[in-house]
């Protein structure tokens, strides 16, 4: 069975388009303070990526750090970083879009 034919292929979509829609907000905006901190205890958050492995990882390799209270915070903010993990997701999302096949 291919990846991309199962609810998981479904599950890493959401978690990556999330993703991304966190990255392109502090790309475009990147003074903007409210894009800087997230919320890992939002429901929404939770949901789409809190049950994955790995994106909190990827989070901190751009520059966020795990904060008491279930924050990340962006501490560093690093173009380069931030372009490369959105180029990343992007390629990501794209794959699991091809058509399996069988």
């Amino acid at each position: 069975m291919c990846i991309r034919d199962s609810t998981y292929a479904t599950k890493l979509k959401l978690c990556f388009g999330t993703m991304l829609a966190y990255i392109d907000n502090l790309i475009s905006k990147p003074s903007e303070v409210k894009f800087r901190r997230i919320n890992m205890q939002n429901l929404n958050f939770r949901e789409r990526v809190g049950d994955m492995m790995g994106p909190i990882a990827m989070f901190e390799e751009v520059g966020f750090i795990q904060e008491s209270g279930g924050f990340l915070q962006l501490v560093r903010y690093d173009y380069d970083h931030l372009m490369a993990l959105k180029e990343c997701l992007q390629y990501e999302l794209y794959v699991l879009e091809l058509p399996s096949k069988k």
